[in-house]
Formats: C-alpha cells, structure tokens, sequence
C-alpha cells in the first residue's frame, strides 16, 4: 500500500518529469553557447539523459512493495509506467544525436528533435504529457487530500496514545496541509503554462515529508512500547491519606521532629543515586509511586536542572508478571528509552538511526522490523547515544526504579545495569529495594542517601490505623460507652516493626471484630494473639477458612499462581461451574444484571475463599473511551494478590502440598482456566470495541492459548475434554465477530490451532 504521506511525493515527482520534458520539447534553450562555442553544462545530451531517467525514475512508485493495489495505487502504476515510456522514446533520440555526433550546428533540443521526428509526433508526445497532467489532478490529487487529512487525524490519535510530544507539532501540520492544498487547487491548472511551477505542490511534499517524519516517531516508539509497561505502577496503591509527607521534610524544616532522610538534599544535589530499602511490606513501591508524582519531587529537580529541561521517568519491576518483559532488564530499557524519547522524539533518529531509516527510507520493509529485533544490546547503545548527547542538548532526567529485588536474575546483574543508567551528569536515578546483601554494598554505604521504610513510617502506620477505626460507628461508640480506653492504635503501631501489609492485615481483623461486636478488651487481646510476621499471619488466615469452602479455596488460589495473565472477577465466576458447562453455554452475551450480579456473588465467594490475600483491582486499560459502559463492566475488574509477599508464601513447598491436597482428584489449573475463559468469551459483548486486535476478548485468546499449549491431558477424557474447548472457541470467536459485523479469524485463533496441531492436539 502507497502511504497517502508518500504519494504527494510521487505526485510532485510526475508534475517535475512532465514539467521538465514539456519544456525540453517546446523551448528553445541552448544546448550550446552560439557565441563562445561552449557546452552549457546543464542541458548537454548527457546531462539532458541523466535527468530524463532520474525523473522517469522517481515518477513510478516502488511496485515491487505495493499489495493488494487499489484503484488510486494502480493510477500511480499507469502514470509512472507512461512516463517511463515518454522518456525511453525521447532517451532513444539522445542516444541516436550522440551517435551521429555532428550536432549539425542546433541551438536547441527542439531542433534537434525536430531532425529525427515530424511535427506530428512531437505534437502526440505533448498530449500524452498533457494527459498525464489531466490524469494527475483528476483521478488522484482530490483523493488524496482527504487521504492526508485522515492521515493526519490518525498521527494525532497514536501521538495522544503513546503520549509523545507532538501535539502542537501535529495541529500546525494538518492547518498547513489544508492551507496548501487550497493554494494547489488554484495553481494545478497552471501546470502546462509556459514557466509556470506548481510551488504548493512542491510546499505539500515537504509538509507530507514531515508528516512522515511523525509517523516514523510514532513507529518506532511503538517499537519500544510493550503491553503491561504501566500494570504495576497502576496496581500499587495509593498512599493513605496525609502519608508519607516526611520524605519532602529537609533539615531545615521548621518542626519536624524526627531525623532528615536527606531526599530533598539529594533531588538538589550532584549525587546520581538514592536509595529507598526496607523490610517486605513496609510500603516501598507505595512510596516510591507517591514521590514518582508529587509536585515537590519535580519542584526540588528543577532546581538540580537549573537552565536544563527536566523530565521524570519511572519503572517498577513486577516478578509476579505473567510476561518477561516487565521484570527484565530489557523491560527497563524499553520503558525509559520510551519515555525519554517520547518527551524528545526529535533524538529517535540519533537513538536508533538503523531502526529511524527503515521506517524513512523508501528502499526498506517497516513491516520487517519487530520489538524482537531490538534485544538488550541495541537497547544499551541506543540509550548510550542519548546519554551522550544530553549535555549539548540542554536535557536532564530523573529516573526512579522500583522493585530491584523484583527483577528476575540475579541482583549482581541489575546493578551494573543500574550505574549505566546514571553515568551521565545530567543523569538521577532513585531505586528501591529489599535490604539483600547485593544491594548494601552496592547502595548501602551512604547514609544520607538512602533510608529504611521502618525508620520512618511509625507516624503513618498510627494515621492510618487511628483514621481507619475512627471512621467504624461500633468504634466510636465503645470509645463514648466505656469510661477508660486502652490505646489500640498505640498496641499496633508498637507490634508493626515497620510492615505496614502487616498493619493492614491487622486492621481489616480489628474491623470484623467490631462487626462481631467485640469489647475494646477483646479487641485488644485479639491485636495479642494475633501473628507478629507475616508468614505465621498468612497461616493463621488460612486456618480460618471453613471446611465447606477449602476445594474452592484451593482451585481459586492454584489458578491464580498459574494464570498467564491477570484474570477477570468474572471469570472466577465461571470456575466452579460443573463440567462442561462451558462447552453447552449458549454464545449470547450476559445482560447488565445477570453481569452485576456474577460480580457481586464472586466478590462475596473471594472473602470467604480467600480471606483478603486476593483482592479484586480496577483496571482502567479495559476501560475504553470507545466502549460503553456495559461492555466496559465484564472486563474492568482483575483479580490479583494482595502482595507479592502473599504470591511467595503461596509457592513454598508446604502451600503448594497443602493446596493440592484440598483440590480434587485430576485437578488442573490449565484445563479450569480454559473452561472459564471459554465460558467468558460466549457471554461477552459482541462489539466491535472488544474483539479489536488489542481489545479485552482478545486478550482472553490470548490467555487461552497460552494454557492450552501448556496443557498436559493425564488421561484420553482430559484430552478430548481439551480438543473440545479448542474447537468451541474458534466456532465462538467466528460467531461473535460475525455478530459484530467482522469477517475472518483473528490471528490469535489460528495461530492456536497451528501451535496445537504441532502439539498434536
């Protein structure tokens, strides 16, 4: 397919070849000095060749690369092919003057050409040039302005969606573009005028020139942009309210009352690296999300950045992904060379200048290119190029990188990687980690710059737990019925060491023992007895889990280690349904209350299952501006850990023989999460906002196969079982698509049944 941004480029190519062969065949410019004798240099024979075939050249597109031609791109084929035959007939010429040598004493190409052919050819040439003119402006310029400006319209919208820095840039273009192509309309049929030049078309190329200039930088942004970069960013909570304050308190702060964490000092400073530590749970990733976006953290760099322009960058490792990316080092790379170069698009052809002439050059495949071929190699070249160049270009960053303990090598891998990110001047870095021995000696050894969350978090453990109980009613009333009340908050804080999950946890225990209608006394021996780690608290949750519910408990939990990717609230609606029922569910999408209902049941299974080590998040990326609400709903609500701390302990060995031990006979993760999603995708939404290629059915696909291929039928029963739902989810996805007026398979759906016929399923 012909880029509308490059035709306007072949359009202008065919107005210079005919404009150029018109006036060598009208004119009478001398081909050679009459007085002195000697050669005009640009309209000599050779030069005359030269320039016909490098405009016959230019004027034909590279057909070579074009599929599936339409009407307009076999318009550009007829075009360049008859000025390609205008120009072998007129090149035959020049090649018989230069055989004959004499030049015979002409003054012009026209005397020349009139010497080899009669009026009445030369005549026929000009209609032909005059045809392809007539043919240009008729059949492809009008259509092509509404092409550019659809163009346009979708850089604008992939610049709002990678969220780079173009907005302005884009607007003035597609004003500019629209100016010009009023002024061409005027001008065209000046084409065949003696001397007259059609300079809006040549004004047009250059803006469509820059238009594809944008469009490049989108490209390869998209290149380094990967699905789930922002999961675990968004995931994390929010800091209570009135928390965390202290992180921005300086030694000059009038009243603090507690030591400095030197942070302030550091954001102004020349120091590169600051450290955030502390035990598991503690709040580290809240507080690093917290600083990531606080007005003060870019007021304090600013002043660090002085005259320079100052842009944050951010990265949280998450080893509970389901995808490598986001705990990899590759996943760092990408995400800050994605964002520094989305703030600065302008520095994509110096970051990736083999990847920038791909998308730019005409003799190169964009298509070829995939995120695949920038490996960590590249990735570290690229982002040495733009460190290289921050000084001249008046650039600084701050780049804050959560979770160092979350990436999945080792720690002595990272670390390296860490001091290269802040090798540059111009260049901050604040990490977070869990206090492994690695990163002591590596971060450790200054004490002004870096702090342990449990030296400084007692004042926001009491806010939240004093905020927490006081908002309850039964709280308030023990604290006006009984005469003399012990300081709960007081006991929590004391017994937390620092661990504000553990707090938390303690919390959410307090609160059901107001709902059983526990005295202040009983509230506090139960803050007593209750475990003081978070392992032994995990155990003591699990001991209260009724009998009833311990093979639901087992499947929900085992599914969610296994699960490829986050799940639905309500697939697990689907997940204890009895065999097969998915396989007979009718493919007709849920009503809005048959949806709010499976939610509001599951919401209720998961606290009695679960306990709490499961909660139900809110995830805005299926919650499309495009989409209605009620094809929104089934999709927005994702079910995950609590805490990372919650995925580890489930692991271990013991969790791991005890959970298995609750399932039933033949259980198996992979085979439940198919079912459930199968049962899913029949009761979705048939829109087209959700079977997009990137949309949340999707996805589920995605899922699917994913388990499917990791599927290992222990017996024929499970086997056919498993070639059962494969089928029931392509016969699915093409009804669905139908019923949303689209045709065809999606490639997710057949590269699931070209993986499992390779499987031999």
């Amino acid at each position: 397919m012909i880029d509308p941004l490059t035709a306007p480029a072949l359009a202008s190519n065919i107005v210079q070849f005919v404009d150029f062969t018109s006036k060598l065949i009208s004119t009478t410019h001398n081909l050679y000095a009459s007085t002195s004798g000697a050669k005009a240099e640009h309209l000599e024979l050779e030069a005359v060749a030269n320039t016909l075939r490098s405009l016959a050249d230019d004027a034909a597109p590279p057909s070579q690369r074009i599929k599936n031609v339409s009407s307009e791109e076999s318009t550009f084929i007829e075009l360049g092919d008859m000025c390609r035959r205008v120009s072998d007939e007129l090149l035959c010429v020049l090649q018989s003057l230069r055989v004959k040598g004499s030049h015979r004493g002409w003054t012009s190409f026209i005397q020349a050409l009139r010497s080899e052919w009669k009026q009445k050819e030369i005549s026929a040439l000009q209609a032909r040039l005059d045809r392809i003119g007539d043919i240009l402006n008729t059949k492809i310029l009008k259509n092509l302005q509404i092409k550019v400006y659809l163009e346009l319209q979708e850089l604008n919208q992939e610049n709002t969606r990678l969220q780079a820095a173009r907005t302005h840039d884009i607007a003035f273009l597609a004003s500019d573009v629209q100016a010009k192509f009023g002024e061409m309309g005027q001008e065209f049929k000046k084409i065949h005028e003696k001397n007259k030049s059609t300079e809006s078309l040549k004004q047009l190329v250059l803006a469509a020139k820059q238009g594809r200039t944008y469009s490049a930088e989108q490209q390869i942004l998209d290149l380094l942009h990967f699905e789930g970069m922002e999961n675990r960013h968004a995931n994390i909570r929010s800091a209570h309210h009135k928390t965390l304050p202290w992180i921005f308190e300086s030694s000059t702060s009038p009243g603090s009352g507690r030591s400095d964490s030197g942070f302030v000092e550091w954001m102004v400073s020349e120091d590169n690296l600051y450290w955030i530590s502390g035990k598991p749970g503690s709040g580290k990733s809240t507080l690093m999300k917290y600083v990531w976006n606080h007005d003060l953290t870019r007021m304090n760099l600013e002043k660090w950045a002085g005259s320079s322009q100052m842009v944050i960058a951010k990265f949280f490792f998450w080893i509970a992904s389901r995808t490598e990316l986001p705990k990899s080092q590759e996943g760092l790379l990408r995400s800050i060379l994605y964002q520094m170069l989305r703030q600065f698009p302008y520095l994509i052809p110096h970051a990736l200048p083999s990847e920038w002439h791909a998308y730019t050059s005409r003799d190169l495949e964009p298509s070829r290119l995939r995120s695949d071929d920038l490996q960590l190699p590249e990735l570290l070249v690229a982002f040495e190029r733009i460190s290289s160049l921050l000084v001249t270009k008046n650039i600084k960053f701050c780049f804050f990188i959560d979770g160092l303990d979350e990436y999945s090598g080792k720690p002595n891998e990272i670390i390296p990687l860490i001091e290269a990110l802040g090798s540059s001047p111009n260049i901050k870095t604040c990490v977070s980690s869990r206090p492994w021995n690695e990163f002591e000696k590596a971060y450790g050894q200054s004490r002004s710059r870096k702090l342990y969350m449990e030296e400084f978090n007692g004042p926001d453990i009491e806010r939240y737990v004093r905020d927490t109980l006081e908002k309850d009613p039964t709280y308030q009333e023990l604290q006006e019925m009984e005469n003399t009340t012990p300081d709960l908050v007081k006991d929590v804080v004391d017994a937390a060491s620092g661990v504000f999950l553990w707090v938390y946890l303690v919390v959410q225990s307090l609160l059901d023992g107001l709902l059983n209608g526990d005295s202040i006394a009983n509230l506090q021996r139960r803050i007593r007895q209750l475990p003081k780690t978070l392992k032994e608290f995990f155990k003591s949750m699990f001991n209260n889990i009724e009998v009833f519910y311990l093979e639901q408990t087992a499947h929900i939990f085992l599914v969610t280690l296994k699960s490829f990717g986050t799940l639905p609230l309500l697939g697990y609606w689907f997940i204890e349904q009895e065999d097969d029922f998915a396989i007979k569910l009718e493919v007709q999408p849920l009503s809005m209350q048959m949806t709010n209902f499976g939610l509001k049941q599951m919401r209720k299974r998961l606290n009695a299952c679960c306990k709490g080590l499961l909660e139900v998040q809110f995830n805005e990326a299926n919650n499309s501006d495009n989409a209605s609400l009620s094809s929104s709903v089934p999709f927005q609500w994702k079910v995950d850990f609590l805490h990372r701390t919650v995925r580890d302990f489930l692991r271990e060995k013991e969790m791991q023989d005890l959970l298995t031990g609750w399932a039933k006979s033949g259980f198996s993760a992979d085979l439940m999460i198919c079912e459930a999603l199968l049962a899913q995708i029949k009761t979705s939404p048939q829109e087209v906002e959700c079977l997009h290629p990137e949309g949340p059915v999707e996805e589920l696909v995605s899922i699917f196969n994913w388990h499917m291929l990791c599927m290992k039928p222990a017996d024929e029963q499970s086997r056919a079982r498993a070639l059962a739902l494969r089928d029931a989810l392509k016969e699915t996805m093409q009804r669905i698509r139908a019923a949303a007026g689209l045709s065809g398979e999606t490639s997710t759906t057949d590269l699931l049944t070209t993986n499992l016929q390779e499987k031999g399923l």
